[in-house]
């Protein structure tokens, strides 16, 4: 979670968000990184559970 988080502030510090974009984008900004996150996981142990199973 904490690279995909460093991904991110990674794009908003080279984009040309402003600063007050923020306020409006956060929401999306934090269900994305959820969302991105969650899946990652999800497929990892799916993955895991697949192999050990072989």
């Amino acid at each position: 979670m904490l690279r995909k988080l460093e991904d991110l502030l990674d794009e908003l510090r080279y984009s040309a968000v402003q600063p007050e974009q923020l306020t409006v984008k956060r929401s999306s900004m934090l269900l994305d990184l959820w969302q991105t996150v969650t899946t990652d996981f999800l497929a990892s142990t799916i993955r895991l559970r697949l192999a050990t199973r072989s």
